[in-house]
């Protein structure tokens, strides 16, 4: 079977989610199937541009944002507009045809609306007629992605498959599945067994994550620990940033906490199970991993539109606490850790809505449409 698993380096949970179902795949004895970023089948410069823009909004235009994001999620599509993009679209993605006779895919899956839309616009026209699932990375389904010619959708929980509902898509095109998180967040330790393999002290940790790509106002965050009243250990990690990296090492020397940084980690599993309270963003792959392993989160900076959703869902469940004032946190989070049956309540309502199975569901899905492609064309 050939499914291949299309993402966007647009944020790293997108990839994430591809390389779960990867391997969940390659668990049930599949053989590889290719993770692709559909940005490599685009000419250089949209390449370049369309990750920058949404870096570039997220972190210095949040307002701009909302507001797009706030106009564009809409059951009512505008036409010409529609038209427009997609044209666009199709002028930077020539080379998808070529690749898909190339593969021969039985699926197509991707975890990221862009190569959806292209490719249900390509189903639309009849340049391709292989089944096309969209796996969603955030709790709440925004408009964009919702596409009459998608074969199945693969969502986060019932509250979602109603918001698709609303915009059209049939329930039984719905499948509610989870948000893929890595097999390895499974497999959880004893935090003074992998602190001791991490040369972590042992004592109340915090961990403070900042995505893959290092986004968000963390100076507040970091040097909030300044005040620190309780011997604690603050892990941070910077992603892909090694600016903020070098400024974080700096932060902490003027910390009174033992603090040890991190730039790019490739599979948190390990700083999770270390740690007793997480301090993040709400990304849909992050505080999917944090459920699957039932931690507390501490939620700071949601990019507006699909993380504030992803945040307020995550409370509605009693999962997090939320901090609005950066400068705020280590008051936040110590006055957490001071609260033993806080803790446990976070603890048990995080496990009660995870989905640390939600890959191999999905796994499971994708073969059994290939299958069933397969038995239709012979």
């Amino acid at each position: 079977m050939r499914i291949p698993l299309f993402h966007v380096t647009a944020g790293a949970g997108h990839l994430k989610a591809a390389e779960a179902v990867h391997q969940a795949l390659l668990s049930r004895g599949m053989s590889p199937s290719p993770v692709l970023d559909f940005l490599d089948f685009t000419n250089l410069l949209f390449k370049t541009v369309y990750p920058r823009t949404y870096m570039v909004l997220a972190n210095k235009r949040p307002n701009l944002l909302s507001l797009l994001y706030r106009q564009s999620d809409t059951i009512i599509h505008d036409e010409w507009r529609a038209r427009l993009r997609i044209w666009f679209d199709r002028l930077n993605t020539r080379p998808l045809l070529r690749m898909l006779r190339e593969i021969g895919p039985d699926v197509i899956a991707c975890t990221h609306f862009l190569p959806l839309e292209i490719f249900s616009e390509l189903r639309r026209l009849g340049h391709c007629s292989v089944p096309l699932v969209g796996i969603l990375t955030d709790t709440s389904p925004h408009a964009i992605w919702a596409y009459p010619d998608v074969t199945l959708y693969c969502v986060a929980n019932d509250l979602a498959v109603r918001e698709l509902v609303r915009r059209g898509v049939p329930a039984d095109r719905i499948r509610v599945t989870g948000i893929p998180v890595s097999p390895e967040i499974r497999n959880s330790r004893p935090k003074e067994e992998v602190r001791s393999r991490l040369n972590l002290p042992n004592k109340p940790t915090v961990l403070v994550l900042s995505g893959g790509y290092g986004m968000g106002p963390l100076e507040e965050i970091v040097l909030s620990f300044g005040e620190a009243t309780r011997d604690l250990s603050l892990v941070l990690v910077a992603g892909h940033n090694r600016d903020l990296k070098t400024r974080m090492e700096a932060w902490s020397e003027t910390l009174p906490v033992d603090t040890t940084v991190f730039g790019y980690v490739n599979g948190l599993s390990d700083l999770i199970d270390a740690s007793d309270v997480v301090v993040t963003k709400p990304g849909g792959l992050t505080t999917s991993e944090l459920l699957s392993k039932g931690k507390p989160m501490a939620l700071v900076n949601p990019i507006p539109g699909q993380e504030e959703r992803n945040a307020d869902y995550l409370l509605e469940h009693g999962a997090a606490i939320r901090i609005h004032d950066n400068s705020d946190t280590c008051y936040r989070v110590e006055t957490l850790l001071g609260d033993p049956s806080k803790i446990a309540r976070l603890e048990c309502s995080a496990r009660a809505i995870a989905r640390p199975d939600a890959a191999d569901r999905i796994s499971q899905i994708l073969m059994d449409i290939a299958v069933r492609e397969r038995r239709f064309a012979s």
